[in-house]
């Protein structure tokens, strides 16, 4: 009679194979035992062991791959698998590998975000890989693709930000960034986006970009405006109301009528002093306003009589030869030839005689006073009769 006994432990793993060795990590795989003992397989064994050290031993459950990290680049491992049960580990199976070494070219990006999507543009940002490669990172590569169709193919400086412009409304895009260096670029990371649809008032909806912040800001700043130009014109109106009760309150309503109605220009400024004073100081206030000649005339003929200050009108209208003319009648030629007088706005000025006159030599340095002139010369020395006339002798 034959007895056939079970083994109490498993049977080594079969296949065991190591895959994506890079310079920092690897991963192992294999099969279970054909003979898992006399219980069912509960879990693995794994050991990893670098120059005849052991610098990993862990267990795991029922699976069937593991990832190794933080390898050294260009060194040698030996890597062992054992399965077991509830009696324990049977045998291992073992093999080794061999890390490569720095890579040429970076790792992909991480952290790829979309931001700022409206319905015409995207922002997109983005973290330097954690392994530039054997030489420095000197930019990215950034692909748009739309229903699988490329339209936007570029590389970049080393910056970790890129706008997106010319999009359309309510689209689905894929978006790629890779970091290269001197030797070309790497794997890269993708991510999708879809635009905004576009709102009836012509702004995206769920719009973050900058420009909303300046059109509030616009917007504000227009209302302040137009406050400040409101209260002006209510603090005008105001000032003016005071102004016409303050008139009316000192002069009473109906000259507060007349002042505001020439005010506003519909009533002459003549005919609010002629309302107020009278017809004749109305027109003698007009002529004084005019160019004080009426008051000229009127204190010439209070001074020289009708038939000169008529002469004198004339010479106001006519000019200097004529004021020569008629001192040369009044005064004579001889003194007329040693005699001006100034015209200025009605009033006459005082000029110097020739120091040949007689009358000089009778009052010498004397002032007459307005309106003095010596009508009648006794003789070379003395003067007979002075009489006033606007002419003064020095």
């Amino acid at each position: 009679m034959i007895f056939f006994f079970l083994a109490l432990l498993p049977d080594k793993p079969s296949k065991l194979t190591v895959i994506n060795i890079t310079s920092e990590s690897a991963g192992i795989s294999w099969e279970d035992p054909a003979n898992g003992g006399n219980n069912g397989l509960t879990g693995f064994r794994i050991k990893l062991m670098k120059s005849n050290t052991v610098i990993l031993n862990t267990t795991i459950d029922k699976v069937n791959k593991y990832e190794i990290d933080n390898l050294t680049p260009n060194t040698t491992y030996k890597i062992s698998v054992a399965a077991g049960n509830q009696k324990g580990f049977g045998e291992e199976t073992i093999t080794s590998f061999t890390t490569f070494g720095k890579a040429l070219l970076p790792d992909k990006p991480s952290k790829l975000t979309v931001i700022s999507i409206t319905s015409e543009s995207a922002g997109i940002s983005w973290e330097d890989p954690a392994n530039g490669g054997n030489n420095d990172l000197t930019g990215f590569w950034i692909k748009l693709t739309k229903n699988n169709t490329l339209i936007l193919n570029t590389t970049i400086d080393k910056v970790n930000k890129y706008k997106i412009h010319n999009l359309n409304s309510n689209t689905t895009y894929e978006i790629f960034v890779a970091a290269g260096n001197q030797n070309g670029f790497g794997e890269g990371i993708i991510t999708s986006f879809r635009t905004t649809s576009i709102s009836t008032l012509g702004k995206s909806t769920g719009d973050t970009d900058d420009s909303s912040d300046g059109y509030i800001a616009g917007v504000v700043t227009l209302a302040v405006v137009v406050n400040v130009v409101l209260a002006t014109l209510a603090y005008i109106i105001y000032r003016y109301r005071q102004l016409k009760s303050a008139i009316a309150d000192y002069l009473g309503e109906e000259t507060s009528a007349q002042i505001t109605t020439m005010l506003k220009g519909k009533q002459p400024l003549k005919s609010v002093i002629a309302d107020n004073l009278g017809e004749e100081t109305s027109a003698q206030i007009t002529a004084l306003l005019n160019n004080g000649e009426e008051r000229l005339k009127s204190a010439i003929a209070d001074n020289l009589g009708e038939e000169t200050s008529a002469q004198v009108t004339a010479l106001l209208n006519n000019g200097e030869e004529r004021l020569k003319s008629i001192i040369a009648d009044n005064l004579g030629e001889e003194p007329s030839t040693d005699v001006t007088v100034l015209a200025d706005n009605g009033r006459k000025v005082s000029k110097d005689i020739n120091d040949n006159n007689p009358v000089q030599k009778q009052v010498p340095k004397v002032l007459f006073k307005k309106g003095q002139h010596c009508l009648i010369h006794k003789d070379d020395d003395h003067c007979e009769k002075v009489e006033l006339l606007d002419i003064g002798y020095v």
